[in-house]
């Protein structure tokens, strides 16, 4: 298969220099900077020529529909033929690319040639599939399963002596050397990954099975005693025969209160602590339980997050309130205006949509915000400094406006103010706009995590029954 795709590159690349010189006259008015494939442009332009007219013309002038409101030029047509020649080649140098990682890909999967043998793996190493196309009179797909090398006789036996070291250091555990044991020794058998095995095994009644030191056979301060290492390896085995010499025996705490334990009559259904250790006095008690520190940790890291977190919801709040805002903004206006043509002065025109809205039970800022106003004004507030105040109370731009308008109307008697209401009115609807379709939009992001979650859902109830019904199961 390589051969064949090599041959398709090759006459691919003879393509190119056949075909490179094609229409030279048409792409010397081409600008190079503007074309990164300029050199072999030709070989473009002539598939392109090739390519029946009935399929190539409606997409070229679809295409020069779009070039004309990028390029004021009246050269559109040639710039869409160059770009269509352009993409074809970037389309072969790609498919080139990609056969060429194919052919490598290919020889070096198979070597370039039959396989009459295959590696085994290291001693160390696990068996390895190997997945084969058997060739010849006979076809057929085949896995095989190829297992690890094996030592040699002579191979085993000179690793035993090599790992001897390693377990006896094993064995010492914490103790310095074989000549001054004093604590427990690691007896446990290790298994090494290319199957080898080392076991222990005690002689005499100076170290008990689990590695722990007998202290009732010492009589004095130094002891000697015998163990055997097997180390085996399929059918290969040698034992090594190690002396220790046991002294000062450093019994733990443990090991104490453990004999002391072991000592007492097990058909009781209590064990009694000791209170003296070595004529010391001891006591117990149940291990601290450190799970309160990190409940503990977790609540203040909680309280001090939820201090700083609340002032997202003021955020969210400020935000809510801008919305809510803006969106009555056009309503409120529209309603003024309404009342001003039918003869009502500021006031009373305002007191009049407060009216309506106290009727409807509802609770809107822009609403209180003028209630408040009117409150002021009751109260003896002047009214160009309440219209002001209310500005910066709402602290929106479109309310600042319709506060100037009102404290214009009343200092001039503005003739104007119908005309001005309109235009500011077209403008409030058009924000309003924009502000319910950013909500909106916001409202879509947060769907979207639900939705994901919802596709997964349907994906695991729909592929585990498939792939559960092609188990058998």
């Amino acid at each position: 298969m390589s051969k064949v795709i090599s041959v398709f590159i090759i006459l691919i690349l003879i393509f190119f220099i056949a075909t490179f010189r094609y229409k030279n006259k048409f792409l010397k008015g081409a600008n190079k900077k503007e074309y990164k494939l300029y050199v072999i442009l030709g070989s473009g332009l002539f598939i392109v020529d090739l390519i029946p007219k009935k399929i190539i013309k409606p997409y070229i002038r679809k295409l020069a529909n779009k070039y004309r409101q990028i390029y004021v030029t009246s050269d559109v047509k040639n710039k869409c033929y160059l770009y269509v020649a352009e993409k074809i080649c970037e389309s072969l140098i790609c498919l080139i690319l990609v056969l060429m990682f194919v052919v490598v890909y290919l020889l070096k999967s198979s070597g370039g040639e039959d396989i009459k043998r295959i590696k085994r793996p290291s001693e160390d190493m696990p068996e390895s599939k190997y997945y084969l196309t058997a060739d010849g009179d006979i076809k057929e797909n085949i896995n095989l399963l190829i297992g690890s090398k094996e030592y040699t006789k002579k191979e085993a036996y000179k690793l035993f002596d090599k790992r001897k070291g390693d377990c006896i250091k094993r064995m010492l555990n914490k103790n310095e050397s074989l000549d001054k044991v004093n604590t427990s020794l690691n007896i446990e058998d290790v298994e090494y990954s290319d199957g080898m095995l080392a076991q222990w095994q005690v002689q005499g009644e100076v170290i008990n099975y689990d590695g722990s030191i007998n202290i009732d056979v010492i009589d004095s301060n130094k002891v000697s005693s015998e163990m055997i290492l097997t180390i085996s390896y399929k059918d290969f085995s040698k034992d090594y025969k190690v002396d220790i010499t046991v002294g000062n025996v450093k019994q733990s705490i443990q090991d104490k209160v453990q004999n002391y334990i072991d000592e007492q009559d097990r058909t009781s259904d209590y064990v009694v602590l000791p209170e003296e250790l070595d004529e010391e006095k001891i006591g117990f008690r149940s291990k601290k339980n450190i799970l309160w520190i990190f409940i503990l940790g977790i609540g203040v890291l909680y309280a001090f997050a939820m201090f700083f977190l609340r002032d997202l919801d003021i955020k969210d709040k400020l935000r809510d309130r801008h919305e809510e805002m803006v969106s009555d903004y056009p309503k409120i206006l529209n309603k003024f205006a309404l009342l001003l043509r039918a003869g009502l002065g500021n006031v009373k025109a305002l007191e009049r949509i407060i009216l309506e809205y106290d009727a409807r039970g509802e609770y809107r800022y822009a609403y209180e915000e003028i209630k408040y106003m009117l409150y002021r004004i009751r109260l003896g507030e002047g009214e160009e400094k309440a219209y002001e105040n209310y500005a910066k109370r709402c602290n929106e731009m479109c309310y600042s406006k319709f506060a100037g308008m009102l404290a214009e109307n009343l200092r001039r008697g503005n003739l104007n103010l119908g005309d001005e209401l309109s235009d500011e009115l077209n403008k409030a609807w058009k924000e309003r706009e924009n502000v319910l379709r950013i909500k909106g939009e916001r409202v879509g992001t947060k769907l979207v995590i639900p939705m994901i979650l919802i596709l997964i859902i349907t994906l695991v109830m729909i592929v585990v029954p498939a792939f559960m019904s092609m188990k058998g199961v």
